[in-house]
């Protein structure tokens, strides 16, 4: 699966923000605020799912050969 630079930060972010809702306590309103971050990085992530990835320069690139659809 390629996943694209900034889109990496993005999953690592959402992951933060979702171990925040289970470790932390938090008020309502913070939870909320929280929470609409998770959906809008989930929305974001989701817009970019289907980026293909680049073309390698050489097959000597490849790291997995067998993975690769054309």
């Amino acid at each position: 699966m390629y996943v694209p630079p900034g889109t990496g930060k993005l999953i690592e972010a959402r992951d933060g923000v979702l171990r925040l809702l289970q470790e932390i306590p938090l008020t309502d309103e913070e939870k909320a605020v929280a929470e609409g971050d998770v959906q809008a990085l989930n929305r974001y992530i989701d817009k970019r799912r289907e980026i293909p990835a680049p073309k390698l320069p050489s097959d000597r690139y490849a790291y997995n050969r067998a993975a690769q659809t054309g």
